[in-house]
């Protein structure tokens, strides 16, 4: 898809990796991995800082925790990102971590 799609800027996030699929139940497909990718005629840029856990279980914060980067936003011609970063409170409050955006209208 990436080599048709030449010229644009482009992020995928994993969303599903189970270690085996039992389905069709005649057939099953065994593992599989899929996700959502996202093209644009824009710069995408993506944080390295996660922003998200899994909450079936309290945090441990020792490695061992699921955690990925969901969050993203929009920006038209006319804004200008200045700051785009995580704030890591460890998941003190929620499932989530705040992110922080500095923006300057052009």
């Amino acid at each position: 898809m990436i080599n048709g799609l030449r010229g644009f800027d482009s992020v995928f996030a994993q969303n599903y990796d189970p270690p085996y699929f039992l389905y069709p139940f005649s057939k099953p497909i065994g593992t599989n991995q899929s996700g959502l990718m996202t093209f644009s005629n824009y710069n995408i840029s993506v944080s390295a800082a996660e922003a998200c856990r899994n909450s079936d279980s309290p945090f441990r914060g020792d490695g061992t925790d699921f955690v990925l980067s969901v969050n993203g936003v929009l920006v038209s011609d006319n804004i200008e990102v200045l700051l785009s970063e995580t704030v890591d409170t460890g998941f003190k409050h929620s499932d989530h971590n705040t992110v922080k955006i500095e923006f300057r209208l052009k």
